[in-house]
């Protein structure tokens, strides 16, 4: 913690136990410098100029690199003071200098404020000082006119109970009060070496001060003689306490700690200038702080009144300090005026830390948003981490919502959200007071928003939530209240997992049918729940700012997004194959479940979309859509047996409102068994007109009343008819005119289509329809066709017309003009006009002719030609033409140009190739351009990793252009010049030349075999791992090529393909690492002539340089060689004698996938060869995603390894399942135990079972 901001940090411990009084300082010269009393070094030169002034003598040569301060020798390099005094006894009886230094350090009138302050801070519960000093001076006595005083050798025995360090303690010796007794001062290096290493007594008394105190050093330079034999002592006598030794010095972090690595004292870098004691400062308001820790926590409480935005990181961090303990978080909760509810946000540490926020151009902020610099502390500092999976903090970001060592006795692994929690381990009492002030802001839509993000709540939080509900319903506004209680219900939901009801419910109906227990499961099973995800925009990384301002919305939809889902949508597929025996017993269930999503829904103010069709589905549909599909097809299936149970059916059901219900039954209303004509008639007026239009529902809607409109009244039909032709609402805002034209068009699209299917209206009503149709647009009979299968989408709108009568008469030169004025005057939200593309389609000269004799047509015009015009309209006409255009116009137009060569340079043509060379000449200089500038850039979003990038390469026009370069090159154009425009194509740098890289080393075997040389000199350089495309490269290369293809430069790219361990986790996600993988394995398993060779230590190197996840990648791929290969054994060869078994450290994720993999195998052979080459590789397994699965379930062939070899399971759980495993994956380690125990009872009594045992039961 600082208490300014630009003052020493100073540890929190430290702090801690300086108000406990368990806090020692051992003070130097430096703190007597500021009361005018010299440092080691001034009285040094003080002594060595009374006694030895001659500048060529020894002493005088020792010091004179101290004096000029040289920077060339270095202060460890010079000659040390110790060994200077050693120099002047030499020469001077040593009774001599000690009168003279004496006389020098009585000489001054000093004055005692920084050893008030020291005596202050190193005061015990008693408010007596606790010091040591290597000082002579009795300025701590003229500070403290009574304390007790020590000197060598008779200091304190304090390993006996009631001895403190209480008084001044002269460790070095303390000036003489008269000439009568000579004084035991310690300043040579003999003197020195008495009282640190010989006799020892210096050392062994800080030695025993670190048992049981703090030790601060302060006045110290890293170079003087008291650190140095002090710090030797220590560590020469025994291992002493590191953590309780520290030391104020000067300069930067980095500085500092570099001066003190490795000597086993904990720095404190603090900045010197000569106006200003940036220490003292400190030390003056740590002082103030210690004379009185309640009140100093209460001014620090008062100041986080503000919001923490408004704060500066160290002001932040003060806070954090004092919440850190757990008095302090006590005090907190209690405050009177509770502090501001966002410093929740700087608690977390998974949102202080989160993500930057790039806003989008209709973002309401206009800057990137920065927790950390909204909410971070002067200590935290943001980590590069390529894990995605991995923080990015330091390990020393302080989280207030974790265990700290203060928390007594509860488990360390303990979180306040989202982490570990055991029932049976005590709750922090801090918890208790964090989850107190939290409650006090329970109508804060911060707090709303940061309970929204929590996925994981222990127990008694959330217990405690619901009982702060309850009692505090009464000030909660109504929507305040609601957003409570559904991320209240979003949190059980989340955490009640089901891993295993799905399959229970499969073993039970292919057991026992659909009994009441299936029944229950899939009840269950289908049972919605309410999902909370993190908001949009801004409010996805920091919350709103609370305001009083009112919305219609529930708080709950400000801060985060809602949605209702089903866990487990696989159970639908058992509906779908229930036989027709059992249907009636699943309707209820599903309805239910249907109805409860719906009611879920409206509640938490979650829109339920119905546009989906019922009819037809995707594969990858899920939730309500393919819920409501499932139930619509077995009710399809009753229609043919029992329309009458249809029939009470729908009676039951609410299918009058807008819900899935009526969705469902309009399906069935063309069947006259289950809707009469009366009771459709009276669903039909019930609907309303609104419902009648909307364009999820009028498919069907419109084809019951082509199908049953003899059925209905006459009362009904002539209400039907009056819907139909009223107006439309002007929705678009469109202008008088444009309205009274459009209007009616959808009213008579219907009633025309209508009349198509079969439906004989009235002659009074068709007189109607006519004349409504002579005042409005033309119909044309793609509108009337297309009218059902465009309004399944969306409404009569942007209807395509490309008419072009009205121009005839116009001259070529102003055709463009006048087509520009016409579409800006007549284009509306429900007509769009082209008449260009009409005319490009019918008379391809006049559209040509027109384009080429306007000055500057719109380039939209020229992609609607490009994009229309026949395949053997006048090419060559239209290259010439394209080739006059200015290079800012072909730019802009650079994919429909693209797209026109490729669709009409013929490659039969014997001139192809010359064409073909022509136009990519000329659109590589167009691209080269100053205007093609995007094109150059090589940097991806951040979203987007670099193998998406190159992904869509080929797709790209630079990717097209090479591909229809090669292309050629096979048939009968020249390689030489093909590759020459190729080469031209890369340097046009950026984008363009990663997608031309990757392009070309996709056909990197096809090109090594046309042109060596080119490829050696254009594109090997690209593999280098320094270049910028080396990604481009490597990708194209290793995905599309099989190894055998590079042979001929193996020798060149081996050594780069062996660094890539160390770049590809910056280049891509991890699924990309399997070429680089798969081709090692090749060249291990296939061995010497495959092409690419690699040396044993070459592999294991490689290997070697994995981390863990990588590994657990490489075991992946190892996988697929087992799926593949014929004959395993040259597999197990390759793990036997290329794995690097001696690696040490982390193993998790590598561990789980060999037991993946172990379980995956079928053959036994296979299986018990693996498992007796890795089993000493196995580590605990601590990953979240792990499974055990196929070690217990038997499908199709697979004999799962508890049945064929439950020893060998039962020792691979032993192997891999830490002592403190946690997780739902602990019940299938229940389950595997249950079938060793089953297949091999005599293994209950192995002590691997036992332990096995005792881990699953102590954590139920």
């Amino acid at each position: 913690m600082r208490f300014f901001a630009d003052g020493p940090d100073i540890p929190d411990d430290l702090l801690y136990e300086c108000d406990k009084g368990n806090v020692v300082f051992l003070c130097g010269a430096g703190v007597s410098k500021p009361s005018g009393l010299p440092t080691f070094l001034e009285l040094t030169v003080k002594v060595a100029e009374r006694f030895d002034p001659d500048p060529s003598s020894p002493v005088s040569l020792a010091l004179k690199p101290w004096i000029e301060n040289n920077k060339d020798i270095p202060p460890a390099a010079r000659i040390s003071f110790d060994q200077i005094f050693n120099l002047l006894y030499s020469r001077v009886p040593e009774k001599r200098v000690n009168d003279y230094i004496k006389e020098v350090l009585s000489g001054y009138e000093a004055d005692t404020w920084p050893h008030d302050l020291i005596s202050s801070l190193s005061a015990n519960e008693d408010g007596e000082p606790q010091i040591v000093t290597t000082n002579f001076d009795t300025l701590f006595e003229k500070s403290e006119k009574k304390l007790v005083r020590f000197e060598p050798p008779l200091l304190p025995n304090l390993g006996h109970r009631n001895t403190s360090p209480v008084g001044v303690t002269y460790l070095h010796g303390r000036l003489v009060d008269s000439d009568e007794r000579q004084p035991n001062y310690v300043l040579s290096s003999s003197d020195f070496g008495r009282a640190y290493l010989a006799e020892g007594w210096a050392t062994s008394y800080v030695r025993q001060l670190l048992k049981n105190y703090h030790v601060v050093m302060v006045g110290y330079t890293a170079e003087d003689p008291p650190v140095k034999y002090l710090l030797q002592g220590l560590d020469s006598s025994s291992n002493h306490e590191r953590s309780k030794l520290f030391v104020f010095d000067s300069g930067t972090t980095d500085e500092v700690h570099e001066k003190w690595k490795g000597r086993g004292v904990t720095p404190i870098a603090y900045k010197w200038s000569e106006n200003r004691h940036h220490l003292w400062e400190t030390i003056r308001s740590w002082s103030l702080r210690k004379k009185n820790p309640p009140a100093w926590r209460q001014s620090v409480i008062s100041m986080a009144q503000t919001n923490p935005r408004d704060l500066t990181p160290h002001e932040r961090g003060k806070v954090l300090h004092v919440v850190r303990h757990p008095v302090g978080m006590k005090e907190f909760a209690d405050a009177e005026i509770s502090p501001h509810p966002e410093w929740i946000c700087v608690f977390d540490v998974r949102v202080r830390y989160g993500d930057i926020y790039e806003p989008y151009h209709h973002d309401q902020v206009s800057k990137p948003i920065d927790p950390l610099a909204l909410y971070g502390t002067d200590t935290d500092q943001r980590i590069v981490n390529v894990e995605r999976d991995k923080p990015n903090w330091v390990d020393t970001a302080l989280d207030i919502l974790a265990y700290q060592d203060l928390d007594g006795s509860a488990s360390d692994r303990a979180r306040f959200s989202g982490g570990y929690f055991n029932d049976l381990s005590p709750v922090p009492g801090r918890f208790e007071n964090l989850l107190k002030w939290l409650a006090k802001h329970i109508n804060s839509q911060t707090i709303l928003w940061w309970f929204s993000r929590q996925r994981v709540l222990l127990p008694w939080v959330k217990t405690e939530l619901k009982r702060q509900l309850w009692s505090r319903s009464a000030e909660l506004e109504e929507g305040m209240y609601k957003s409570w209680e559904i991320l209240i219900e979003s949190i059980n939901a989340s955490e009640v997992s089901l891993p295993f009801d799905y399959i229970a419910l499969t073993n039970s109906i292919s057991i026992g049918g659909w009994n009441i227990l299936a029944l229950r499961r899939l009840k269950q099973l289908l049972a919605p729940q309410i999902k909370i995800e993190r908001g949009f925009a801004e409010q996805s990384v920091i919350p709103p700012i609370d305001s009083i301002h009112v919305s219609e919305r529930l708080p709950l939809h400000l801060v985060s997004r809602l949605s209702v889902d089903f866990t487990h949508c696989s159970s639908f597929d058992e509906i779908q194959s229930v036989e027709d025996c059992d249907i009636k017993k699943l309707i209820p269930i599903v309805a239910e479940s249907i109805r409860e999503y719906e009611q879920l829904a409206d509640y938490s103010g979650v829109y339920v979309s119905k546009g989906f069709n019922l009819d037809s589905g995707n594969d990858w549909d899920e939730g309500i859509e393919k819920l409501t599909r499932v139930f619509y097809e077995i009710l399809k299936r009753v229609l043919v047996t029992e329309t009458e149970y249809l029939q009470r059916l729908f009676r039951s059901l609410n299918i009058t409102d807008d819900n899935l219900f009526f969705k469902v039954s309009i399906k069935f209303w063309t069947s006259k068994d289950v809707f009469t004509g009366e009771i459709l008639g009276d669903l039909i007026v019930e609907m309303g007109r609104n419902r009648f239009w909307e364009y999820k529902y009028r498919k069907d809607i419109f084809y019951t009343l082509a199908e049953r409109w003899a059925d209905l009244t006459e009362e009904i039909q002539q209400e039907v008819q009056e819907w139909l032709i009223k107006p439309r609402p002007n929705w678009h805002k469109q202008d008088d005119d444009s309205y009274n034209r459009s209007k009616y068009d959808r009213a008579i699209i219907a009633v025309r289509w209508m009349q198509k299917i079969g439906v004989r209206f009235n002659s009074n009503f068709i007189d109607k329809v006519d004349d409504l149709q002579i005042q409005g647009n033309q119909i044309s009979k793609e509108d009337i066709d297309g009218f059902i299968d465009s309004s399944s989408r969306r409404p009569i709108m942007e209807r395509l017309d490309e008419s072009y009568d009205y121009l005839d008469d116009v001259e070529d030169h102003l055709l463009i003009d006048t087509i520009v004025l016409h579409v800006k005057k007549k284009n509306t939200m429900d007509v769009t006009y082209k008449p260009l593309v009409g005319i490009t389609k019918n008379d391809p000269e006049r559209a040509f002719r027109a384009l080429v004799e306007s000055n500057d047509p719109p380039t939209y015009m020229i992609v609607e030609f490009l994009d229309h015009v026949s395949r053997d309209f006048c090419v060559s006409n239209v290259f010439d033409y394209l080739y006059s255009l200015p290079s800012g116009v072909v730019f802009d137009i650079q994919y429909s140009i693209l797209s026109y060569s490729e669709k009409n340079l013929d490659a039969s043509s014997e001139s192809y190739c010359k064409e073909l060379l022509l136009f990519c000449n000329w659109f590589v200089e167009i691209l080269s351009s100053g205007r093609a500038e995007g094109l150059k850039s090589t940097r991806y979003t951040e979203d987007e990793s670099l193998r998406q990038g190159v992904e869509y390469a080929i797709n790209s026009i630079s990717g097209r252009l090479v591909s229809r370069l090669l292309a050629a090159s096979e048939d009968r154009c020249s390689i030489n010049d093909v590759l020459s425009v190729v080469e031209k194509i890369i340097n046009i740098g950026g984008e363009a030349r990663d997608h031309a890289i990757y392009t070309c080393c996709s056909n990197f075997g096809y090109l090594l075999d046309r042109n060596l040389k080119w490829c050696e000199d254009k594109l090997l350089p690209y593999f280098s791992i320094i270049s910028p495309s080396s990604p481009s490269a490597w990708f194209g290369l290793l995905g599309r090529n099989h190894p055998s293809s590079v042979e001929s430069v193996w020798c060149r790219l081996k050594y780069d393909l062996l660094k890539l361990p160390d770049v590809i986790s910056e280049w891509s996600p991890k699924k990309d690492w399997d070429a680089p993988f798969e081709w090692l394995i090749y060249s291990g398993v296939r061995g010497e002539g495959c092409g690419v060779e690699f040396t044993h230590a070459e592999f294991k190197i490689f290997i070697s340089s994995l981390d863990d996840k990588q590994r657990s990648r490489f075991i992946f791929c190892i996988r697929k060689f087992f799926d593949r290969e014929s004959d395993n054994l040259p597999v197990l060869n390759f793990v036997r004698d290329y794995w690097p078994f001696d690696k040490t450290g982390e193993q998790s994720k590598a561990s789980a996938a060999w037991v993946q993999l172990l379980m995956g195998i079928d053959e036994d052979r296979d299986r018990m060869g693996l498992y007796s080459i890795i089993k000493d590789e196995l580590k605990n397994v601590r990953d979240d995603g792990f499974s055990l699965f196929e070690m217990y379930h038997r499908y199709k062939k697979h004999m799962p390894m508890a049945d064929s070899h439950p020893e060998i399971a039962l020792d691979i759980l032993h192997r891999v399942i830490p002592k403190n495993a946690k997780g739902h994956f602990l019940n299938e380690v229940r389950t595997v135990l249950s079938e060793v125990a089953k297949n091999q009872p005599n293994l209950k009594r192995d002590s691997r079972y036992e332990r096995l045992i005792g881990i699953v039961s102590g954590a139920v």
